[in-house]
């Protein structure tokens, strides 16, 4: 009996694609990078969900869940980066994508969805924000308009209606109740 000897590089290959290690950790890095690009906070997020952010095992590979899904369709499919998907509702939850990553919940998992809406329209040139809570710490986030003259505001202790000088037309407005897990946007054409 003859032994062949391989090269280690084969070995090595072979080892790597027949683990479950076969994910693709570049998405997570891509994903945390937009987000923070745009003050938005993923690292809990991230740290909780890992690869099954998109599958629907916390070890990646096998089956996507719906956020999954929609991010091979979208972002790999058609190439246009995170914000194709953003305001789609993958997981049939009632909550946008954008919403539950802005609040640290699961776009592909209806289990882990936001407890309440905020809501928020435009009246005469001003933001309305009604808040279902009272918030402990409110936050709100503004691209492409400013709200208070600023793209992000921070609160404590806010109840009720909020009307907020908006300075702009078109753009995209997220607010956030982080203890209290409600949040909800608004998407100025």
């Amino acid at each position: 009996m003859s032994f062949t000897k391989l090269p280690i590089a084969s070995i090595l290959l072979g080892t790597f694609l027949s683990s479950s290690s076969f994910a693709f950790p570049i998405f997570l890095k891509q994903f945390s990078e937009h987000y923070d690009a745009n003050s938005i906070d993923t690292s809990k997020l991230v740290e909780n969900q890992s690869c099954a952010l998109c599958h629907n095992s916390a070890g990646g590979g096998g089956p996507r869940n719906a956020y999954g899904e929609s991010f091979k369709a979208g972002v790999l499919g058609e190439g246009k980066g995170f914000d194709a998907i953003e305001f789609l509702d993958s997981d049939g939850d009632s909550f946008l994508n954008l919403e539950e990553i802005y609040l640290n919940t699961a776009p592909g998992d209806n289990n882990d969805a936001p407890a309440a809406r905020i809501g928020i329209s435009t009246i005469s040139g001003k933001v309305s924000v009604s808040l279902p809570v009272t918030c402990t710490a409110f936050e709100l986030l503004s691209f492409g308009v400013k709200v208070e003259g600023s793209n992000k505001l921070v609160k404590s202790n806010v109840s009720g209606t909020q009307t907020l000088a908006l300075d702009g037309t078109k753009g995209a407005i997220l607010a956030k109740c982080g203890g209290e897990n409600a949040v909800g946007s608004l998407l100025l054409k």
